[in-house]
């Protein structure tokens, strides 16, 4: 089965986004942008283990990815799109975190040739009034794959809080399920699909 591909700007933004969807699909490949401490990093490896993804680290410096040459990396982006047949990617919601909206913009210069699906995936803090996004998609999760996403989100310990916390992870999948009538979902928005005849 061909697999999904998940770009993350921060380690833990890829479990708070799509970590349901990846619990039910193992195989994904995260790239994650940002260069963390080796803590963050161990983290990171931890979930991966978890929800069963393989990764590429491009180690960009975070807070700044914004004065990173643009085309260099949108090529590094496709260049990794390229090296499996994916049939999906997600970027992240832009939000107003700079590195979100450098990681949203620059992995849709990179995947605009992409011939799959693209969809934006959301977040807790992404989540807020003013940046709320419009799902167009849902992910239904039971309570199995509800349970394996808080397990990767729990190998985080340094980026627990108020806003990434359990009862954060379930509250925003509980409204969303509800949107959705199931018992949990995640939210995607889709920027990019394909019309089959």
């Amino acid at each position: 089965m061909p697999k999904s591909l998940i770009i993350s700007p921060h380690a833990d933004d890829e479990t708070l986004g799509c970590g349901g969807y990846m619990a039910a699909n193992p195989g994904c490949h995260v790239v994650l942008m940002a260069k963390h401490s080796n803590d963050r990093v161990e983290e990171f490896i931890e979930s991966s283990k978890v929800l069963k993804f393989t990764y590429t680290l491009l180690d960009l410096p975070d807070g700044y990815m914004y004065m990173m040459p643009i085309p260099d990396v949108a090529q590094k982006i496709k260049r990794i799109s390229e090296q499996d047949d994916y049939r999906n990617a997600f970027v992240c919601y832009p939000s107003i975190h700079q590195d979100h909206q450098f990681t949203h913009n620059v992995s849709l210069i990179g995947l605009r040739r992409f011939p799959g699906d693209v969809l934006e995936y959301e977040y807790p803090e992404g989540s807020s009034y003013y940046t709320r996004m419009i799902p167009t998609s849902y992910f239904a999760m039971n309570d199995e794959i509800m349970n394996t996403k808080i397990e990767a989100m729990r190998r985080y310990k340094s980026q627990i809080c108020d806003n990434r916390d359990e009862q954060s992870l379930v509250g925003l999948a509980s409204i969303r399920g509800l949107e959705n009538l199931s018992s949990y979902a995640e939210a995607y928005r889709l920027i990019k699909g394909r019309l089959y005849s």
